[in-house]
């Protein structure tokens, strides 16, 4: 996508840069935590952040919106409106008479002006969604469905989840310690403190490999840690523990993130756009390869595209714009009260560069910069059918000839 990309330069000439998401797509937004108990919404996936230009990730989620149009089986015009409203809505929060100000009623958080504006439908029924399974009830159910038996405190075996034997807990305790030594914000709310029998909230009492978690996470580990958590058994708390590899930006630009870093690199995206948020956002090493550790939460509820109507879709990409362009300025709570009332604090600078280089934006063809995303999210969604359609028809044959697939995804060939 990038090489196809006409501003492709633009990462050495005068395109502004952001932290970029670098995997923008209607599905990587979803509902979080904040600190003072609140839900918000907006980009939750940073396993591809880096510096870039902001258009990277405009034109990304453009052409996801685009594709996930045509998916659906809506016409070329239907989808072209559409994602003209993602990127409309991305460009509203830099038009001149806002002066790069936002204010928390703006923002997508629990019970602010936002959730109630219609074209937000959507996200006003994930947060109802995320706060229907909060019961003792409903997480105990929620426990099990993630393979764990609240009651004996350990994994069960699930088509996903692949018990560890207890012998493992000593090493992977090493790595949440590290993952604490390294700041994370939950240790305010839940700080580090032995009970009589010497254990803690962080402490670690199962381990379980985790699979089939989609083609992004292929060829790399995925665990599942359960910490002692709260007393109460429905007070358990899920650790995920992921590996991390390289931005996919890094191949597009002569600095990269030492290996070392790669999870410290995702963690650093995570915070500066919700420092009060996602509390369990951190990272660590295990077995000399870096993770990022998150937690397992049952009010991390997505959007499904499959069941929405073509209105929710259209105005679910319109929200998604929104969001995306608070997470580029980092709208982000002032504090950990972070109140509706108050205004968001907001990375003016990275803000003003981009509202003054869409204000001197100038197209080759005639085209709107609007106008200009679009048509690239058309052209690349073709790009993307036919490379699909290449790689389904490669794949086929494969499997006819018991060639070894997973070796080829994984760029083993």
């Amino acid at each position: 996508m990038m090489c196809a990309d006409p501003e492709y330069r633009g990462k050495v000439m005068n395109v502004p840069r952001v932290i970029s998401n670098g995997d923008c797509h209607p599905e990587n937004f979803g509902v979080m935590v904040q600190a003072n108990g609140n839900l918000n919404w907006g980009v939750n996936d940073f396993d591809q952040a880096f510096n870039a230009p902001f258009t990277w990730d405009l034109k990304r989620g453009a052409t996801g919106f685009m594709l996930a149009c045509l998916v659906r089986n809506q016409d070329l015009d239907a989808c072209s409106k559409t994602t003209a409203n993602f990127v409309k809505m991305y460009l509203e929060v830099f038009e001149p008479e806002r002066q790069c100000k936002v204010s928390n009623e703006e923002r997508f958080i629990e019970d602010s002006e936002a959730e109630d504006v219609e074209q937000n439908r959507v996200i006003k029924e994930l947060f109802k969604e995320a706060r229907s399974i909060e019961s003792e009830k409903e997480t105990l159910e929620w426990l099990k469905k993630k393979g764990v038996d609240p009651d004996k405190n350990r994994f069960f075996q699930t088509d996903e989840v692949f018990p560890l034997p207890d012998s493992k807990i000593e090493e992977f305790q090493e790595s949440v310690d590290a993952y604490l030594f390294h700041g994370v914000p939950a240790l305010v709310k839940y700080p580090y403190l032995p009970d009589k029998d010497g254990n803690t909230f962080w402490t670690v009492q199962a381990v379980a490999a985790k699979e089939k978690s989609g083609t992004g996470s292929i060829g790399l580990n995925r665990y599942l840690l359960l910490i002692k958590g709260r007393n109460e058994k429905y007070g358990r708390i899920i650790l995920e523990m992921k590996a991390e590899a390289k931005s996919v930006l890094e191949n597009y630009f002569r600095y990269h993130v030492s290996e070392d870093q790669e999870a410290k690199r995702a963690v650093d995206a995570e915070t500066a756009a919700w420092p009060y948020t996602n509390l369990f956002y951190g990272w660590t090493r295990y077995k000399n390869k870096p993770y990022i550790i998150r937690e397992k939460s049952k009010h991390a509820v997505t959007a499904d595209l499959e069941e929405m109507s073509d209105a929710d879709f259209y105005s679910y990409a319109g929200s998604c714009g929104q969001a995306l362009s608070f997470y580029h300025i980092r709208a982000r709570c002032a504090n950990a009260a972070c109140k509706t009332s108050d205004m968001a604090y907001v990375d003016v600078e990275t803000c003003e560069d981009v509202q003054k280089y869409l204000q001197q934006y100038s197209s080759r063809d005639g085209k709107s910069f609007k106008e200009m995303i679009v048509q690239f999210a058309i052209e690349e969604s073709k790009r993307q059918l036919e490379a699909w359609s290449l790689l389904k028809s490669w794949v086929n044959r494969q499997q006819a000839s018991g060639g070894n697939i997973l070796q080829f995804l994984t760029g083993g060939l």
